[in-house]
């Protein structure tokens, strides 16, 4: 960037050099020919030379393709839930002792992976839609949900880097000190 700017710098003090070369040959009586500045662009000539635009081009393809689209890989749900790979755990455990009326409780999200497995972590909620919950660089952690936590929802353990499902467990129904019949 800071090479076009001293091009761009130079090229128009040059240019204003010229112009006012002419406007003096003009005041003296020379002729205005292009053999009296040979190096002065004509109007119709291209100010900056084709090959910039190819580099803008290739500048503009490599930030597209740099870009990542949020890719549908995700691996399908498990069969059998909750899955772990050996030594990773996932779970969802009530955090709260009240429950919104519908059932849904606030919940701690807990983790933990073997050093050998991964160190760019997030977990996804929601079978169907996969949504990003959590990121984390910590190998152990945990996180807090909000009070939208119901009986059945997934809850998926990711390696960022390569999209392979750790762990998945689903949420228990919460113990919301209602009968099980208002709980849907």
């Amino acid at each position: 960037m800071d090479g076009d700017l001293g091009y761009f710098i130079a090229t128009k003090t040059a240019r204003q050099g010229q112009t006012f070369m002419r406007l003096l040959s003009l005041q003296c009586g020379a002729s205005q020919s292009r053999a009296a500045f040979p190096d002065t662009p004509l109007p119709a000539e291209r100010a900056y030379p084709m090959p910039r635009i190819y580099i803008l081009a290739t500048f503009l393809a490599v930030s597209l393709c740099a870009c990542k689209a949020p890719t549908s890989s995700a691996q399908a749900a498990p069969a059998e839930m909750p899955f772990a790979l050996p030594g990773v755990s996932l779970s969802v455990t009530q955090s709260s002792e009240t429950c919104q009326p519908t059932g849904a409780y606030r919940a701690t999200v807990a983790w933990e992976v073997p050093a050998n497995l991964a160190s760019r972590l997030e977990v996804q909620v929601d079978a169907t839609e996969r949504k990003h919950f959590v990121r984390s660089t910590q190998r152990t952690g945990q996180h807090q949900t909000g009070e939208w936590v119901l009986k059945g929802l997934a809850f998926f353990l990711v390696d960022r880097e390569t999209d392979r499902l750790l762990a998945a467990t689903t949420a228990r129904a919460g113990d919301c000190g209602m009968p099980d019949a208002i709980v849907r």
